[in-house]
């Protein structure tokens, strides 16, 4: 459902977006350690985020202390490649004014905050430990010995059997462009992280 806030309206889309955005990091984080955890808890949070930027932009917005132009366009030549060309020039710098006052804002307001005290830390962590706690993980790899015109089934047979007995030598190199699994295998790490 869609929100108003000041006038100005959130569509179900762009919470959907949000939710979306939000969606690994809580299958990640909140779901492994809490498998019961909902999805309505999520569309909750997306749509509080979406509040809470569109509050901080519209106070941004009403801020009447001009950024200079020298910053203005300091940032709009370091990103003008980015840029889409069909869009004027001025519109972009309107808006990258604005992102400055939202950054901006936001600074202010985390100087206002006090650090908490060790001792409230500590508290917090002690009646908050099961939320706080992941459990131990391990992220998986799997070896796919494909049947074909290379490998009969007897061949792929006795490499499952060196895996299993642990004579089965695998080089796997990592680097910029991701993982590389030798000695004729094919495979590679799943995504997700499980439970112990």
């Amino acid at each position: 459902m869609a929100v108003l806030v000041n006038k100005e309206k959130i569509k179900d889309t762009e919470i959907q977006e949000e939710f979306d955005r939000l969606l690994p990091h809580y299958n990640q984080h909140v779901r492994s350690s809490n498998p019961d955890a909902s999805d309505k808890q999520l569309y909750t949070w997306a749509k509080e985020n979406l509040i809470e930027r569109a509050l901080l932009k519209q106070t941004a917005k009403n801020d009447k202390e001009k950024i200079p132009g020298s910053k203005i366009n300091k940032l709009y030549n370091k990103h003008k490649n980015d840029f889409d060309k069909k869009i004027p020039a001025e519109k972009i710098k309107k808006e990258l004014e604005l992102q400055i006052k939202y950054e901006e804002l936001i600074k202010k307001i985390n100087k206002t905050v006090n650090k908490p005290a060790e001792d409230e830390i500590r508290k917090y962590y002690e009646e908050h430990k099961e939320e706080l706690t992941v459990p131990e993980q391990v992220h998986a790899a799997h070896i796919v010995k494909h049947i074909d015109g290379n490998t009969s089934k007897k061949s792929a047979l006795e490499e499952i059997k060196k895996v299993k007995n642990g004579t089965f030598k695998l080089h796997v190199e990592s680097n910029t462009k991701g993982v590389t699994v030798k000695e004729n295998s094919n495979g590679g790490f799943l995504r997700n992280w499980f439970g112990n």
